[in-house]
């Protein structure tokens, strides 16, 4: 769903997670007051498609609206750039930190545990490699903490956190956690955000029962059916139920299963 340029906070535009946007939000107020943060580090945990970067993004986008910069990276292209790559990262969030009034800027490193993995104690290149990306980013973590010219607010997401190291996620001050909407309610809450946001209109009840009809999916999936209803010109109540078939089954499976397999009451979820 393409977006529309936001007027008000993109944290207050987004649906569910309700404690995750006031951590944030109360980041930013801190922020725009110039006043010190009690923590620079967060790590943003949950299964994959539970709405980590959407979070994240939405962070960024009100941090840029104060003219706060972010700098973006993957544990994966760090970790092929190795320990040198993960400093470099660190030292340009700085540079951009001090060249801007709040003496802030953003970090969102991706995928994480790409460059925190448990230490296995082997010798072989692989480990040794991956002890001293581990090392380096506590180390640069550390630094950014003790500094007390600059704000480098550090983001780490990550859909494997039981994979990292503790020397990592020691260092981590906040941890949010990220799911799926756990019940109706939430999901429509979600699905209003996202209908908003991409300026988009739908009948209440078509959104009602989409949201009553999918227990357990992610906001990744309900954002497909979306995506998938609005390529028949319309968002109804029509459109939305067979994007709902074709997304779980493929358009051609999607015409032989009965809708009323996917009418679970709430009771089910509880």
């Amino acid at each position: 769903l393409s977006a529309v340029p936001a007027e008000t906070s993109a944290l207050d535009q987004l649906g569910g997670a309700k404690a995750a946007r006031k951590e944030f939000k109360s980041t930013l107020d801190l922020i725009s007051q110039m006043k010190p943060l009690p923590s620079k580090t967060f790590l943003v945990r949950g299964n994959s498609g539970t709405g980590k970067t959407t979070l994240v993004k939405a962070f960024q986008h009100d941090l840029e609206r104060l003219g706060i910069p972010s700098h973006n990276l993957t544990g994966g292209s760090l970790a092929l750039g190795g320990p040198e790559a993960i400093q470099q990262g660190f030292q340009e969030a700085a540079k951009q930190a001090a060249n801007n009034p709040y003496h802030t800027a953003a970090l969102f490193i991706d995928d994480i545990e790409s460059i925190a993995r448990i230490r296995d104690n082997g010798s072989n290149e692989t480990s040794t490699k991956n002890a001293h990306m581990l090392a380096v980013l506590a180390d640069q973590i550390d630094k950014n903490e003790s500094d007390p010219q600059t704000n480098v607010v550090v983001i780490g997401a990550s859909s494997r956190p039981d994979d990292m190291d503790w020397l990592a996620t020691q260092r981590f001050k906040t941890t949010i956690t990220t799911q799926a909407p756990a019940n109706p309610e939430e999901r429509l809450e979600v699905l209003n955000s996202m209908v908003k946001r991409a300026d988009k209109k739908v009948e209440p009840s078509a959104l009602q029962e989409l949201a009553d009809v999918t227990p357990g999916k992610t906001q990744r999936e309900l954002e497909s059916i979306l995506a998938e209803a609005e390529k028949s010109g319309e968002l109804s109540a029509k459109s939305l139920r067979e994007a709902r078939l074709t997304t779980a089954f493929g358009a051609a499976k999607a015409v032989t299963v009965p809708d009323s397999m996917f009418r679970l009451s709430v009771a089910h979820e509880l």
